[in-house]
Order: structure tokens, then C-alpha cells, then sequence
């Protein structure tokens, strides 16, 4: 990302009211103006500010969390999908799910994978798009199908 001139003009003006600000409070160092941000922030209302041991507490905290050795998560195998059954049985759980739950169903598939279940299923896609532009497509046209039908079962309006 690029910083431009104008751009890094701002920002100076920016801090330097936040300077003004706390040089107009006798904050004599810092330290002590980012504590008091810090507190102002990311703190509780229940911590006054001015009480920099609680700041200094939370940033051993902030410390021992950030050292902890990460764990990584189990890799989820993904769905297949290869056969005519399995284009069926995908279909049926998209036509019972709301479009948020149907975008997660499609995202663990592959782009391959989509594209085909869409060609067998006469679904309309862009093929070179990504993984989510093909799901959410796929999910608008089940969608509207919903809606299609809950619209042909409204009552009829008297005129």
C-alpha cells in the first residue's frame, strides 16, 4: 500500500492535535499519553484512567498471549463432488438452506467442482471467477426459486 503526500499530511495533522491535546494536560512523557489511549481505548469503563499499573498489567498480559505457542487448527477435508447422486444430494440441501448457510455448504468445494455441478444442474455461472462469486451464484439462483414460490403462495390482494 502507498502512502501518498497528501495522505501522510493528514495523518501528521492528526497526531499532532492528539499531541496538542496532552500537552495541554501536562502528560510529561509518552509513555504516559499512550497509556492513557491505551485506557481510553481498549479498557473497560471500569478502569480509571490515570491507573497505569492496570495498563502496565494488560500489556504482560497482552505478552504472555502473544507468546503462546499457536495451535493449529485441523484441516477440514473438503467435499467431493463427482458423481450425479452426489450434484443431487447438494442440491436438495440447498434448496432446505438459507443463502448465508448455502454460501458456507459451497465454499468447502472446489472451483472445478462448482462449475460442474453448475453446467449438470443448467445453473448459469462465470466459470473464471472465484470461489465466491461462483458459490453466491449459484445460491441467488436457488434463492430466487424460494422466493418465487413464496411469492405464488401469497394470498391474493383485493383490488
Amino acid at each position: 500500500m502507498k502512502l501518498m503526500v497528501g495522505e501522510a499530511l493528514e495523518i501528521v495533522t492528526r497526531v499532532q492535535k492528539i499531541l496538542q491535546y496532552y500537552q495541554e494536560r501536562k502528560v510529561s512523557s509518552v509513555s504516559d499519553m499512550l497509556d492513557d489511549i491505551y485506557l481510553r481505548c481498549c479498557v473497560s469503563e471500569e478502569v480509571k484512567p490515570g491507573n497505569t499499573s492496570v495498563a502496565a498489567k494488560m500489556d504482560k498480559d497482552y505478552i504472555v498471549r502473544v507468546n503462546k505457542p499457536v495451535v493449529k487448527k485441523a484441516v477440514k477435508k473438503k467435499a467431493e463432488l463427482s458423481s450425479e447422486e452426489d450434484f443431487l444430494l447438494l442440491q436438495e440441501q440447498l434448496r432446505g438452506l438459507e443463502r448465508e448457510q448455502a454460501e458456507e455448504l459451497l465454499v468447502s468445494y472446489k472451483i472445478k467442482e462448482l462449475c460442474a455441478f453448475a453446467d449438470h444442474m443448467s445453473i448459469s455461472v462465470l466459470k473464471s471467477g472465484r470461489k465466491a462469486v461462483i458459490a453466491g451464484q449459484i445460491c441467488n439462483h436457488y434463492g430466487f426459486r424460494n422466493l418465487n414460490t413464496k411469492m405464488g403462495q401469497r394470498p391474493d390482494m383485493e383490488r
